[in-house]
This record gives C-alpha cells, sequence and structure tokens, in this order.
C-alpha cells in the first residue's frame, strides 16, 4: 500500500472510511505513510454515543488542523449503544422488548452536563463539511 500514490489512497480512504469511525481509526495503526495519507478521510464518517464520546470527540477536534477536522457525516445520540442478542429467532422480540424497556424507564439524567452547549461547539465546528446529519435525542 505504502508504494502506491497518495492521491489513490486518498481515493481508497474515502469510500474505506464511510463506518461509524472503525475504519478511520484503524487505518491510523498501519505505519506512519498511512496514518498521514488517511487522516484527512479519518473523520469522514463518525458516531457518537453519550456526552463523555461528545465530549472527548470535540477535545479530539480541538488538537486537529482545520483542514482534518471534515466529518462528512454525523450520528449524534444522547444514548449509549445498546446491543441486540444474535438469536435469529428472537432478534426483533428483544429489540422491541428493549425499546419498551427503555421507554419505561427512561435514562437518570445528568443534571451537571448541560447538553446543548457541547452539540452546538461541535455542529458549529464540522457544520460546513456536513453532507448528512443524524440527530437521536432524548
Amino acid at each position: 500500500m505504502e508504494s502506491c500514490p497518495p492521491e489513490i489512497l486518498d481515493h481508497i480512504f474515502a469510500y474505506a472510511c464511510t463506518d461509524d469511525g472503525h475504519t478511520g481509526r484503524a487505518l491510523s495503526l498501519v505505519s506512519h505513510t498511512i496514518r498521514e495519507i488517511s487522516r484527512r478521510r479519518a473523520l469522514q464518517s463518525v458516531a457518537l454515543y453519550g456526552h463523555e464520546q461528545i465530549a472527548a470527540f470535540l477535545e479530539l477536534l480541538d488538537q486537529r488542523e482545520p483542514s482534518d477536522k471534515q466529518v462528512s457525516h454525523l450520528f449524534l445520540t444522547d444514548h449509549k449503544p445498546r446491543t441486540i442478542v444474535d438469536d435469529p429467532f428472537n432478534e426483533a422480540e428483544l429489540w422491541v422488548r428493549a425499546r419498551i424497556v427503555k421507554e419505561q424507564y427512561p435514562p437518570i439524567r445528568v443534571f451537571l452536563w448541560d447538553p446543548s452547549t457541547p452539540i452546538i461547539r461541535l455542529l458549529t465546528t464540522v457544520g460546513p463539511y456536513l453532507s448528512t446529519l443524524t440527530l437521536l435525542l432524548f
């Protein structure tokens, strides 16, 4: 890969980094050369779950150059990710039950954290580059 021209690798990384951010992080671990080439695309698609990840991502953005802050696709929620048990017979039923339980018993709110300030700061920073924004806020 390191013998491939950087322009070609940039196009490859543009298509590869369309998940929730795992591919961009994995590319940065390959080598110093690949890390530098993929740096521009590493944050192309990001999913942030909960206020801890939002705050940590803002700190990460503060350390990066303006050209490396280009987020094209952003999924943002104030809840932690939920996993569904991999059971082909009960997967849908388990998901529905989990949603019903979650809606009946909402999570305890952390009153010391004002969610609007970090979200506004995040959207102000990455807003000019966004193509897709998905918000799931409760």
